[in-house]
Order: structure tokens, then sequence, then C-alpha cells
């Protein structure tokens, strides 16, 4: 999952993620979030319930992603 996700952000030089195309994301409760192309995301701030900036720097550095 993690895969597709990271394929829809790119990373900002001022940290923050931006979606390049629309994406879905499940959520912990069994919940999904949809997110929109051009949409941001800045550390620290919960969208839907979930710091999505921080989930993307956690997770889609190894992807090879936000360049």
């Amino acid at each position: 999952m993690a895969d597709d996700v990271c394929s829809a952000f790119r990373r900002n030089a001022n940290g923050s993620w931006t979606s390049v195309k629309g994406v879905t994301i499940s959520n912990n409760s069994g919940g999904t979030i949809q997110i929109g192309p051009g949409m941001t995301f800045t550390r620290g701030v919960s969208f839907m319930g979930i710091d999505l900036a921080t989930w993307l720097d956690q997770n889609c550095a190894a992807f090879g992603t936000g360049r």
C-alpha cells in the first residue's frame, strides 16, 4: 500500500507534501480517506485524524519519492 500512496505525492522544498494525483488511503479504524490532486500537507497538522506529512516522511523515503 505504501508504494501506491507514496507515488501519489511529491515532497516540497519546505518539507510539506503535495498530492500529484488522487489517492484513497485506508485508516486504522477501517475507513478510507480520499485525497485529491493538489492538496498540501504539513508535518504536525492533522487531516482527518492523521498527520499525513509525518507518515509520508516516515514511509516514503524508502521508495525514493519526494525528490
